[in-house]
């Protein structure tokens, strides 16, 4: 299975755990009040266990509680301000998961039956909520293609004839499923940056501007238009054709490795992003070391930046997979700051650079890897 759609279920689930668990450490934390009621959301809650709702909202990189409220007879009012649209979450005390709704300035009415599993829902008055709905029914077009696929996966472990078919279809699906998504990014404004920024892990430079240039000039305050141009920002410095961005940081013994001192001594180097607790990195490694055996004394190295926060299971995953090139992190975990001076939203993910430190290719595949190098190293 590709290592695209592999990141993108990965993040997205582990995204809907953090979230979870930050909502309800919230709980015992209050919340902060608001002064005004400029919206409302009405809502119901049918056969519910609870009596409590909360209203939370990202606020830069934490989620908060903006407002809460107790129900009576299953019903009451939440009130809210927002200047922009946006993705809010709806917590029921101590019960599941929270919902999510895009609210907006005209507010919105939401009910929930708590007798049906999971949870029945309805939500009405808002147009930017019914996009984002409209979405959520693409992205589960595409699960259900993968999901259906799962009898020839447990086939290709045995036949490499299967799994070569199995790739073409995953391949198939998932750029099918890409581009849906990219048009529904293009033509659904401040929804669409919301989708770009938070569900396409793989987004190219011109494929984040298309979205900016595509959306309405009232929304060109929010947060996640200032997000998507940070990404354009990013995604523009690392271009095929640009140079590459210097990289210095420890090795597992705390050594200093210049990336910029790495690429001037080889002819091709390998930007590899990857981390020890990623599957489908370990999965590459196996593959790549076979590559670095073939071509590293033609001139190919390989320039690895681990996501790792602990020290010793990095170390350990570098012994187990036999990495015998230069490796290195900040521990800072997925906020490793060469990861963010590269735009690295899944892993893993690789940067080819030429011994003059220019960009010639991006997130190649590990066989078209093997016939680049063949071609440009023999």
């Amino acid at each position: 299975m590709n290592s695209l759609y592999i990141c993108a279920f990965t993040k997205n689930y582990m995204k809907k755990l953090i979230l979870f668990f930050a909502i309800v450490s919230l709980w015992s934390c209050g919340e902060n009040k608001i002064e005004s009621s400029e919206s409302l959301i009405k809502i119901t809650c049918l056969n519910a266990p609870f009596n409590k709702v909360y209203l939370v909202a990202q606020i830069e990189d934490n989620y908060d509680t903006i407002s809460k409220i107790g129900l009576v007879d299953g019903q009451g009012e939440i009130p809210y301000t927002l200047k922009y649209p946006e993705l809010v979450y709806l917590a029921f005390e101590n019960y599941g998961r929270p919902l999510q709704v895009f609210a907006d300035e005209d507010g919105l009415e939401v009910s929930v039956d708590f007798s049906q599993n999971p949870p029945e829902k309805t939500i009405t008055g808002s147009s930017y909520n019914d996009q984002i709905e409209e979405y959520y029914v693409i992205e589960e077009v595409f699960n259900q293609a993968m999901r259906s696929y799962q009898p020839l996966r447990v086939q290709a472990q045995a036949d490499p004839i299967v799994a070569d078919i199995l790739k073409a279809k995953e391949d198939s699906t998932y750029n099918n499923f890409k581009q849906n998504t990219l048009d529904f990014c293009y033509s659904n404004g401040i929804v669409g940056a919301f989708i770009a920024n938070r569900r396409v892990f793989d987004l190219t430079y011109a494929q984040a501007d298309s979205v900016y240039q595509n959306l309405p000039a009232k929304f060109s305050g929010s947060s996640e238009v200032d997000a998507l141009k940070e990404k354009i920002a990013i995604l523009k410095k690392i271009e095929v054709g640009q140079p590459n961005i210097e990289i210095n940081q420890e090795s597992t013994t705390g050594e200093l490795i210049s990336l910029d001192e790495t690429v001037k001594q080889n002819k091709y180097t390998l930007i590899y992003f990857w981390a020890s607790w990623h599957k489908t990195s370990r999965v590459s490694n196996e593959r790549l070391a076979r590559l670095y055996k073939e071509f590293h004394a033609k001139g190919f190295e390989i320039y690895g930046v681990s996501l790792d926060e602990d020290r010793i299971k990095w170390s350990e995953a570098i012994v187990t997979d036999m990495l015998e090139w230069p490796n290195v992190s900040d521990l800072g975990g997925v906020k490793n700051e060469a990861a963010k001076a590269y735009g690295i939203y899944y892993m893993p993910q690789s940067v080819l650079v030429n011994n003059n430190g220019i960009i010639v290719v991006k997130n190649m595949s590990d066989d078209d890897l093997e016939l680049y190098l063949t071609e440009k190293l023999n």
